[in-house]
């Protein structure tokens, strides 16, 4: 098969990048799942009266407010580290980028000062089992 014709070329470039795209979806899936079970620990610890979420990223990030019982508020922002990006990810190894959950506690009425307590998380890689994927 000779390949004199540059749709060849391009037919082949988009036979690979269309192979490649499937692994990448369910890598994707897996990114989702993380996030719906860290939002559902949190949850499930805190137990807030009141919850409010905003997405900042499909697949990156989203701010969380909580409202506890007592009137503490949690302020959550958890983002992940770009990995939906094919051509990003080799620079995400490099630098060693992990995904982040963040924490800040606003104290209520019923402690002695009010102020704010911050708490950053670095995250690993999850083991795909601990998903249950």
């Amino acid at each position: 098969m000779a390949m004199s014709n540059p749709y060849n070329y391009l037919f082949l470039i988009c036979v690979f990048l269309a192979l490649a795209s499937v692994p990448w979806y369910f890598r994707m899936r897996r990114r989702i799942a993380l996030m719906k079970k860290v939002t559902e620990d949190l949850e499930k610890t805190l137990k807030p009266k009141d919850k409010e979420y905003v997405l900042l990223g499909y697949l990156v990030d989203y701010k969380a407010k909580y409202t506890l019982n007592g009137g503490d508020k949690v302020y959550v922002v958890f983002t992940t580290a770009p990995k939906h990006s094919m051509l990003y990810y080799p620079i995400l190894k490099a630098f060693k980028r992990k995904d982040r959950l963040t924490l800040a506690i606003e104290y209520g009425r019923r402690h002695v000062s009010s102020g704010f307590t911050w708490l950053t998380l670095r995250i690993e890689e999850p083991d795909p089992y601990w998903l249950g994927t």
